[in-house]
């Protein structure tokens, strides 16, 4: 005669469960090992492409600044702002340009001579060529 199956016991089942927690455990683990790895893949992705729009910057703000320095017009006469008009335009990342005389603003692109000068705000960045770079100051609007 033969017997019947045994019937699971408690401690077997509590095993299994601690089985299938572990297993959870260890899956989540990995899960996020892979999700990390991922993640820090794609910001050093992120941190090359902004370097090399720092970069590019850089070069059109010193080019832009060469040009601009060198045009042979009276500074904010109607000609010069022209021509810094036109190199803003040209640009893909400067967005405005102006004019400092003694720590000053006295004409931009965007407004023209101003009515009365403005203190220029201290820069966002500086680079080593000795070009300063303010990033959406508040100063004229």
């Amino acid at each position: 005669m033969s017997r019947p199956p045994a019937r699971p016991t408690r401690a077997k089942w509590g095993w299994v469960v601690l089985g299938i927690c572990v297993g959870a455990l260890l899956a989540g683990v990995l899960i996020h090992g892979l999700q990390v790895r991922a993640d820090r893949a794609e910001l050093a992705h992120y941190g090359d492409d902004l370097l090399q729009q720092a970069n590019q910057t850089a070069l059109e703000l010193n080019t832009m600044s060469d040009s601009v320095s060198h045009d042979g017009f009276a500074p904010c006469s109607p000609e010069d702002l022209a021509f810094m008009r036109r190199a803003v335009y040209d640009s893909e990342f400067v967005r405005d340009l102006g004019r400092v005389r003694d720590g000053m603003i006295v004409c931009t692109t965007g407004v023209g001579v101003l009515p009365q000068p403005v203190p220029e705000a201290a820069p966002d960045a500086n680079a080593r060529a000795a070009h300063d770079a303010t990033v959406s100051p508040s100063v004229l609007v």
